[in-house]
């Protein structure tokens, strides 16, 4: 539903004379009005840039709305004080505070924050990279961790006694080289958020996962003689009459033959169109 926000008033002024605190009211469409606060934390003596929250306090009512604001304005600035962040996390501390903010911009409905991702991290980063190194010093993170994934990986697949919870109540036994890449970008996607919050001072998010043994469900470009060859069948009776119990069929194929002198000397589409030679030829 579209809506609008405008600004009431400032409620905090910060020591930097910037506004740290304001109190904003969203209108929608349907004239249903909510108030919401947007807090700015200045960068502190180690915080690489300044944090920008914004929330839905769930009420019209005025007073109720300040203060509510400026309770999750206190529990904010705690958090995010030179203290809280000077103070080493483990890997499973920051994945707990990732899906809390990950969880809160979704709430908000805010640019770039999905419920699909959120569920992905919930299943794959809560779980397995969790298992793999919660224990760890987030700081501490590395090219090995990230090496050593893989192996950890297919070995807990094969583990009967598997952790399950609400996100993740089957497994398979075995992994794809593709699953792997997908939930070690995943992980990174966190480490990332942890660096921009100041968390994580190292690089291994620039990692990349290369398979052993990759495969490519793809062909060569046809050759030339293979290329006149099929050009030539395709001119035939033979070939637009195979189908011929379904006009729309053979429509279809002409649209298919028109394709493959376009791309015949490229490997665009040709594994899906030549499965389908196939299927009408037989």
């Amino acid at each position: 539903m579209r809506s609008s926000l405008r600004k009431v008033e400032n409620l905090v002024i910060g020591d930097d004379g910037k506004t740290a605190l304001v109190l904003l009211l969203r209108t929608y469409a349907n004239s249903r009005q909510v108030y919401t606060c947007r807090i700015q934390i200045p960068k502190s003596p180690i915080s690489k840039k300044k944090i920008i929250i914004q929330v839905s306090l769930g009420t019209n009512e005025y007073e109720k709305a300040k203060n509510d604001a400026y309770k999750i304005y206190k529990n904010y600035v705690d958090k995010y004080s030179y203290e809280t962040i000077s103070k080493k996390w483990t890997v499973t501390q920051a994945i707990d505070a990732y899906l809390d903010f990950y969880k809160e911009n979704v709430k908000n409905k805010v640019n770039g924050y999905s419920s699909s991702i959120l569920k992905n991290h919930q299943r794959v980063t809560n779980v397995y990279w969790r298992e793999y190194i919660g224990t760890k010093n987030l700081d501490d993170v590395s090219y090995e961790d990230f090496e050593g994934y893989e192996a950890f990986r297919r070995s807990f697949a094969k583990n009967t006694n598997r952790i399950r919870n609400q996100w993740r109540q089957s497994y398979k036994s075995t992994v794809s080289s593709t699953t792997l890449k997908y939930e070690i970008n995943f992980f990174k996607q966190f480490l990332r958020w942890c660096s921009d919050q100041n968390r994580y001072n190292g690089l291994a998010f620039t990692w990349r996962y290369r398979a052993a043994n990759p495969t490519y469900n793809r062909r060569e470009a046809f050759s030339l003689k293979q290329y006149k060859a099929l050009v030539r069948y395709m001119r035939t009776e033979k070939f637009l009459t195979k189908v011929n119990t379904l006009q729309r069929a053979a429509d279809q194929i002409s649209v298919l033959a028109d394709i493959a002198k376009c791309f015949g000397h490229t490997s665009f589409l040709w594994l899906t169109l030549d499965s389908a030679l196939v299927k009408r030829d037989t």
